[in-house]
Order: structure tokens, then C-alpha cells, then sequence
């Protein structure tokens, strides 16, 4: 009985920590990231507006997108949804960012990559963060 708690409490640990090491949201602030594709409408490419520009996910909650020709401020959040790890981004109305205020469903991530669709207010929009 003794060997099968410690083995039930070794697994629960290992789920747990494995849990927390893939929260989108501990994902995201570690490292610079750039939009590797974007595409509105189920398949308009629209990836060419965003690129040359680096995305900073803060602990604070603030998203600071930056280029050579200027930077634009923002916040992001881990967004509570049906989904465990959605984001949303609330970004600068009248900029080429504004396209990215959606609640984000992650459907994919590793450590160098994270998929993301909206059916609302941008239908059938998928994102694809990389890693820099």
C-alpha cells in the first residue's frame, strides 16, 4: 500500500509540473517573438503587415511590439474561455495590431512555436507565433 501512494504521488507531481511548464502563458514571456504567419478569413495571407517586428510578452501583462521604425504598446492575458490556454491581446486601435485583439485559442505549442485560431471578432483568423 506504501509503494502504490508513493508511486500515485510521484505521478501526480509529474502531471502537475508538466502542466505548469506548458502554460501558454509561461511560454510567452521567455524570449523575443516574431509573427511567423497570419491569415484572416480561412486562408488570406496576411503575414507581409507584421513583419520586421518583434513581440516582448511581459510578467506585467504588457506587450511591447517593436521594429526599427517604431514600436507599439499593448497588453496581453491569459484569457479564461472554454479553453484552458487562450490569450487574448488588446492592442492599439487603428494600427496593423488591432487585427491581433481577439480572444486567441492556442491549439498547439512547443517551445519554439504556438498556433492559434479566433472565431470572433476576426472569423476563421489563425496566428502562428515563432520563437526569435
Amino acid at each position: 500500500m506504501k509503494s502504490l501512494i508513493a508511486l500515485l504521488t510521484v505521478c501526480a507531481v509529474f502531471i502537475f509540473s508538466s502542466c505548469v511548464r506548458n502554460d501558454v502563458a509561461k511560454v510567452v514571456v521567455h524570449g523575443k517573438w516574431e509573427v511567423s504567419s497570419y491569415t484572416s478569413n480561412g486562408n488570406v495571407d496576411e503575414t507581409a503587415g507584421f513583419a520586421g517586428w518583434t513581440l516582448n510578452f511581459e510578467k506585467n501583462n504588457t506587450l511591447t511590439i517593436s521594429s526599427g521604425s517604431g514600436e507599439v504598446k499593448g497588453n496581453w492575458y491569459k484569457a479564461a474561455g472554454t479553453y484552458d490556454q487562450n490569450l487574448l491581446f488588446v492592442l492599439p486601435v487603428g494600427s496593423t495590431w488591432e487585427k491581433l485583439n481577439a480572444n486567441w485559442v492556442v491549439t498547439d505549442k512547443d517551445r519554439k512555436n504556438i498556433w492559434m485560431r479566433t472565431e470572433d471578432p476576426h472569423p476563421d483568423a489563425k496566428l502562428v507565433l515563432k520563437r526569435k
